[in-house]
Parts: C-alpha cells; sequence; structure tokens
C-alpha cells in the first residue's frame, strides 16, 4: 500500500515543479520587461516634455508678439490721424499757430471716442504746442505736465533721447492721477514737426489702456508680461499696480534674457535663488527697448496631441516588450515540457481559426487530461457557433426587413400640407407634379419588399425625394449625378442613399440656405465602389466628426447621439456586406460636407439611361 501511494504522489510532484518553474519564469522575464518598459518611458518622457514644452512656449510668444505688435502699430496709425487733423496741420505747414483751439478740441475728442470704438483704448490723448499756441488735454485724470516744455523735461528724465531724436516715436511711461488714485500708464510720444527743415511744432502724448494691452497677449499666455530692458514693467497682464515698477523676483532671467539677444521667439534658462532651474520664453516687441516674456512650467501646458505621440511611443514599447516575454516564454516552456510545447500549437492553430482540429492526447497526465476538455469545448462551441450563426443571418435580415419598411411620417405630413396649400393656390399642375413624385417615392420604397434595389432606382428616390423638398418647402435645392454607366445597375441596399440626400437638406441646409446643391457620384476601387454624397451646407466643426466616425465604429448606439440615421444606415451596411464597408464623413465648416458610403462591387444587368436630374 505504502509503494502505491508513493507511486501515486510521483506525478503530482512532477506537475507541481513544472507549474512553478514556468511560474518563476514568466515572472522573471516580466519583472525584467516592466523594469525595461519604465526606465525607457520616464527618458523619453522626460526629453520629450522638456523638448514639446520649450516648442509650444515659444509658438505661443510668436504668436502673442504677432499679436501685440499688430495692436502697437494700430496705435501708430491712430496717431496719424490725428496728425492730420485740419488744425495741425495748418500748425505744421503754417507758422506753428492753431488758429481756433476749441475746434481742434472738438475734433481730437471725435476721433478719440471714434479710437475707441473701433481701435486702441486710450486712457488719455494730449496735444501740446512748442509756442504754446495750443494745449489739448482729453482724460479724466491729471497729468504729471501742462506744456509742451514740461512733457518734454518728464519723459527725458526716462529716455535723454527724447531730448535730441524728434523723428522717432517712443513708448514710455506716465503717472495719471485719477479718482481711484495715481497709477503708471504706457505711453506713446509721438513728435510734431515740419517735414522740410525738420523744425519742432508740437508733441503728441497717448496712453495706453493697460486693460486693453494685456487682453491681446493673455489671450495667448495668461501670465505674460512686457518688460523693459532695464527691468520696468510696461504692461503686467492687466494688473495696473505693477505698471512702472521694477521686476524683482529675479535679476538671473533678466541677463538671461539680456544675453540670448534673439530676433524671433527664443527661450532662456536661469537659476532662482534656491538653486532651481526655470525657463521663460520671450520676444522683442517691434520698434522698442522691451521684451514679451512668457514663464512656463516644464511639466504643464503640453498639447493632447503631443501627449498623445508619447502615449503611442509608450505602448509601442510595451507591445515591444510583451511580444519579447511571450517568446522567452515559449521557448521555456516548450524545453520544460514537450506536451505543454504541444497543447500551446495547437490551442494556437485554434485561434487562428483551424476549429476542425482536435488533439491527440498522449498518456494520463494533466496535460493530456486538458486537451480532451479543450476537444469538448470545441465540440460545444462549433455546435453552438453554427447555431449562433444561424440565428444572427435570420435577425440581420429582419433588421433589414424592418428598418427599409420605416416610412418618414415627416415627409408624408409636408407633402400633403404643400399638396393642400398648392390646391388652395390653384396651381393644379404643381399639385398633379407633387402627387405624381409622391406617389412615385413610396412605390420606389415599398419595392415589392426587396432589400436591395439597382442604384438607379435608389437615384430616382432621391430625384423624387428632392422634387417633392422643393416643392413642400419652396427652396432652390437641386441635385446633380456623376454616375458610371456600368455602375448604375450596382446593387444597392434600399434606402441607404436618400437618408444622406435627406440629412444634407434637413442638416446642411435648413437655416443656412436655400439653393443648396448635392452632388452625388460613384467610382469604383478595386473590390469595392465608394458612392459620395456630398453637399455645401454648413459643414461640421472638426471634433464633431471624428465624434461621429468613432461612434460609427461602435456595435451599440450611445444615448446622447443624435445622429441616430446615420448610425442606422451605417450598421445596416457592416450587417450586410461586413467589415471594410460603411460610412466616413468628411466636413469643413461653412464649406461642405461629404459622405463616403463604401459597398463590395456587384455588378449588375445594363442599364438603357440614367435618371433625369431634378
Amino acid at each position: 500500500m505504502r509503494k502505491k501511494q508513493r507511486k501515486n504522489r510521483r506525478p503530482a510532484i512532477s506537475r507541481t515543479r513544472i507549474r512553478t518553474r514556468i511560474m518563476l519564469s514568466l515572472l522573471s522575464l516580466s519583472l525584467a520587461m516592466i523594469i525595461y518598459v519604465g526606465f525607457a518611458s520616464y527618458r523619453l518622457a522626460s526629453e520629450k516634455v522638456t523638448e514639446v514644452s520649450l516648442r509650444l512656449s515659444e509658438s505661443y510668444t510668436n504668436s502673442a508678439t504677432t499679436a501685440l505688435n499688430k495692436a502697437l502699430m494700430e496705435v501708430r496709425s491712430w496717431s496719424l490721424q490725428f496728425l492730420s487733423l485740419p488744425q495741425l496741420q495748418d500748425a505744421v505747414y503754417g507758422n506753428g499757430t492753431v488758429r481756433d483751439s476749441s475746434e481742434l478740441q472738438r475734433n481730437a475728442a471725435l476721433l478719440m471716442a471714434s479710437a475707441e470704438a473701433n481701435g486702441p483704448k486710450m486712457e488719455f490723448v494730449s496735444l501740446l504746442s512748442a509756442n504754446d499756441s495750443f494745449s489739448v488735454f482729453l482724460s479724466d485724470y491729471t497729468l504729471p505736465f501742462s506744456d509742451y516744455a514740461s512733457c518734454i523735461d518728464y519723459f527725458s528724465q526716462q529716455d535723454e533721447k527724447v531730448l535730441y531724436d524728434y523723428t522717432s516715436p517712443r513708448w514710455l511711461l506716465c503717472t495719471a492721477e485719477g479718482k481711484q488714485g495715481s497709477h503708471n500708464v504706457l505711453v506713446f510720444l509721438r513728435f510734431i514737426y515740419q517735414p522740410i527743415g525738420m523744425q519742432k511744432m508740437g508733441a503728441m502724448v497717448f496712453g495706453i489702456s493697460e486693460d486693453w494691452l494685456s487682453d491681446v497677449y493673455t489671450t495667448y499666455a495668461e501670465d505674460a508680461f512686457i518688460i523693459a530692458k532695464d527691468g520696468v514693467f510696461f504692461s503686467s497682464g492687466g494688473n495696473e499696480r505693477l505698471v512702472g515698477k521694477a521686476f524683482q523676483q529675479n535679476e538671473a532671467m533678466l541677463e538671461a534674457i539680456r544675453s540670448e539677444g534673439a530676433k524671433g521667439a527664443a527661450s532662456a534658462q536661469y537659476k532662482e535663488r534656491n538653486g532651481r532651474e526655470q525657463i521663460v520664453s520671450y520676444q522683442q516687441l517691434s520698434n522698442t527697448h522691451a521684451y514679451l516674456v512668457v514663464p512656463f512650467d516644464l511639466y504643464e501646458g503640453i498639447s493632447a496631441q503631443e501627449m498623445k505621440a508619447f502615449l503611442h511611443s509608450v505602448i509601442l514599447m510595451g507591445a515591444i516588450g510583451l511580444l519579447t516575454t511571450a517568446v522567452l516564454s515559449w521557448l521555456v516552456a516548450n524545453r520544460l515540457s514537450r506536451s505543454i510545447a504541444e497543447l500551446t500549437g495547437f490551442t494556437k492553430r485554434v485561434e487562428r481559426g483551424e476549429t476542425s482540429l482536435r488533439y491527440g492526447p498522449v498518456g494520463h497526465d494533466e496535460v493530456a487530461y486538458l486537451g480532451k476538455q479543450i476537444n469538448n469545448m470545441l465540440d460545444q462551441l462549433q455546435t453552438a457557433a453554427q447555431q449562433r450563426e444561424e440565428d444572427l443571418r435570420a435577425n440581420q435580415e429582419l433588421a433589414l426587413q424592418l428598418n427599409q419598411m420605416q416610412i418618414n411620417p415627416h415627409l408624408l405630413y409636408n407633402s400633403l400640407d404643400a399638396l393642400l396649400w398648392v390646391l388652395g393656390q390653384e396651381r393644379l399642375q404643381d399639385a398633379w407634379d407633387l402627387t405624381v413624385s409622391l406617389s412615385e417615392f413610396f412605390k420606389t420604397t415599398l419595392s415589392r419588399g426587396r432589400t436591395k434595389i439597382p442604384l438607379f432606382k435608389e437615384l430616382e428616390l432621391i430625384h423624387h425625394y428632392i422634387s417633392i423638398q422643393r416643392m413642400a418647402r419652396q427652396k432652390q435645392y437641386s441635385v446633380e449625378f456623376n454616375i458610371a454607366p456600368e455602375l448604375k445597375a450596382l446593387p444597392v441596399i434600399k434606402l441607404t442613399i436618400q437618408p444622406l440626400v435627406e440629412n444634407s437638406v434637413i442638416h446642411g441646409f435648413a437655416g443656412y440656405r436655400d439653393n443648396g446643391t448635392i452632388q452625388i457620384s460613384a467610382a469604383r476601387c478595386g473590390d469595392f465602389v465608394d458612392i459620395l454624397v456630398r453637399d455645401n451646407g454648413i459643414g461640421m466643426l472638426p471634433e464633431e466628426v471624428v465624434k461621429i466616425n468613432n461612434i460609427m465604429q461602435r456595435t451599440i448606439l450611445p444615448d446622447d447621439f443624435q445622429h441616430f440615421g446615420l448610425f442606422n444606415i451605417n450598421r445596416r451596411i457592416v450587417q450586410a456586406y461586413g467589415k471594410g464597408c460603411g460610412l466616413c464623413i468628411e466636413s469643413e465648416i461653412s464649406v461642405y460636407t461629404t459622405i463616403r458610403m463604401r459597398i463590395p462591387y456587384q455588378p449588375g444587368e445594363p442599364v438603357p439611361e440614367s435618371p433625369p436630374d431634378p
């Protein structure tokens, strides 16, 4: 009895050793792959994040600088309009005297109001004469100068070139006193001088609103600010309290920006007082000695596209690691147990589709027992698959028939309502045409219960539908056909193209245009035929197109999906012809929408003539 018990225990011990060795081998290989993938992903992520962050920040900085330069040029343009005031022109080309200062005051006020409505927002405007013949102040603030001499003296303290260079406009800072206290304002100083002789006649000072200026560039970068080379804020994202004050966060940042000296958008690295490295993007503004600075964090602001690219890289490395693990595991398992390798090879062949195979068990170990059980399961699965295929075929046929039997009640209601209207107008010919089109439409829809009809019959259905819509909706819709003669007899599932045309009328043209055009074309592409329905309707946004195309790949319709008709047509095509066929949408907002329907090429009987154009 003891000997028999020992003989019975040996197979169990052997099976335990094999199972343990396989598990340890797989765990070791998996652990090695995980460590490799984790380390490689970390290195790749660090490099990718740094590269993408620099690229994105410089791109945002360049866009913001372009918009800011354009805005500053608007201020220059408006200053030329002030300079073109007749009273100032008389002063420039006359003896430097304005005859009617009150008229100059009124015209300047009107021009400032126009600038407020159509251009830059100005806190104040000052027009000052060098010989004190005119002095115009358009502002609710008290300025630190009252005439031309005090103005030049005030601004020369910021920039000595103001005393010598009278022809170059300059961007400076000015302290304005208001009801809410004093605050610094960025000003545009432009001199009035004679073109011949370059004699200075006066100066114009335009105070620019901090809110308007910051709105220009904070649209691209919320934390951006404008800073002069000497470290003084010209603009600080709408915070008026910082304008005119020195930037004291980190002098190392200013030194880094000054040392770079790049003409376009660039990045500069510097260390904070605590030793932490930081990066900023910056770009010098045109015709100024100031920079637009955009601070950013390396681990923030990455676009979704770059994150997607990074994710794809990680998935690819993971797939390579898993493939390597699978190959090594197969080699180890094959070396440890031949019978396990044979069973694995058999299961792989079954997985590839050879379900008629059966495993020939050798011996009476666990592998043989598993082989017998697999054979039993395959027999049951094959029987269940045959039954399921028969049930699925019957359900698909029934679903096609049910979908094709559906008639749009809105079309019938609108057509009858239009019929009553034209009869009331005693337009008997229109009533006759509408009744004929409606009759032909439903006659083609029924098609004696058939699920497929020739392509030209579906086009006739579209012809009648467009005719009904034009009379019922009183619109100038039109449809154009471009179908090769050999494709007119192509069998298509009934009521698959007409709903696409209806989709163009309802969603593309309604409320957008009354003279929409629909183009229907068909072309053969190898073993398939592509039928395109294109309209010049309102179109769709790119994210909406991506969403619809993705949802149509699903088998279950989401509750919040509004394009049930497209989903239903795509499902009918996939059920009838299999994967690789169905609908695909392309669109551009306010330009077009194209729906491509791909079906297999199946030649039919020749058609003598094409359907007429409605």
